[in-house]
This record gives C-alpha cells, structure tokens and sequence, in this order.
C-alpha cells in the first residue's frame, strides 16, 4: 500500500512540474496586436506597421535581396498612403492610376530596408534613381510572420509598377 501512495504523490509531483514547465517555454509568445483586417502582428519591429493598422492599410516592405551589398542604393516609392509629398503617375495597361505619398530613401548595410503603407486596391511605383542595380525584395504582408516576397533586379532609372488587391497581395503589372 505505502508504494502504491508513494507513486500517486510522485505522478502528481510529476504532473505539477510538467504543466509548470510548459507554461515557462520560450516558444510560446503571447500576440498583443492584431490588425483590423484579422492578420496577425507579431513580428519584431512589428511597431513599423503601426501607422498601417491604425488605418486599415496593407503594411509593405522593401528589403535589400542582399543585405551585406556595399554602397548607397537610392529608391523612391510613388503612390503609398504615408509619404510626405504627392505624386501620380499613370503607367500603361494593366495598370491602374499610381496616386498617393511619395517616400525617396537610400537602401544600405545601415538601413536594409524600408516599410511602407498601402490602400488596398492600389498601385505603387518603385524607381531606381541610382547608378547600380539592385536585387531588392517587396511584400505587402511584412506585418506577418514568415511572408512571402517578390524578387526584383531594380535597374538605373527603371521602374516597376505593382497592384495591391484587397488581401494586400502584389503583382507585378508593368516594368520598363
């Protein structure tokens, strides 16, 4: 009988330290934000796509492709919803009218990569107003954990138009 009571105890020793355990793992993370189109917005430096959420808008990102890239790369984003000027454009079918902010910025060991905001529904303008190409890579799920990206080899003075549709998806619907 003594062993018998003995091995209740410990199993319920055991148990309390198992459910103890797991309560403490590193791999469980608790989400604090989420977006009001239902993603979710744990990601570190997830505060970048703050000013996206607060309005509904896609939060999207441009990063260098290869981070260790020496050399200033300037860009210029034309037709987000967070520039600091306007700017519109209208590129050949497919597309639809770029409208919106514009953001010039300089991609760089320092500063990799830029977010920005997009209105769901519409089209962005990437130009390469540098001397170098760029192998740059843009989403507009950088709000989520694990996105996918688009692969882009940004050539002097060319540009790339994409749309954002409703899911903050991008496609590619013209290049020069």
């Amino acid at each position: 009988m003594k062993n018998i009571a003995f091995y209740k105890i410990l199993i319920c020793i055991g148990l309390l330290w198992l459910a103890y355990s797991c309560e403490k793992s590193t791999d469980q993370t608790t989400t604090n934000k989420v977006a009001p189109n239902t993603q979710l917005t744990n990601r570190e430096g997830d505060d970048q796509c703050e000013p996206c959420l607060l309005i509904d808008d896609c939060c999207c990102g441009i990063e260098m492709q290869n981070p260790g890239q020496s050399g200033n790369f300037p860009l210029r984003i034309c037709g987000n919803d967070d520039g600091t000027t306007n700017c519109m454009d209208s590129p050949p079918s497919p597309c639809g009218t770029v409208s919106g902010g514009v953001i010039p910025f300089t991609l760089n060991t320092a500063n990799p990569k830029i977010p920005f905001c997009m209105v769901p529904g519409g089209y962005f303008k990437i130009t390469n107003t540098g001397g170098n190409n760029l192998i740059i890579k843009i989403t507009c799920h950088y709000d989520i954990v694990n996105h996918t990206y688009t692969n882009v080899t940004v050539t002097p003075s060319n540009y790339y138009v994409y749309g954002v549709d409703t899911g903050c998806d991008i496609e590619e619907c013209y290049h020069n």
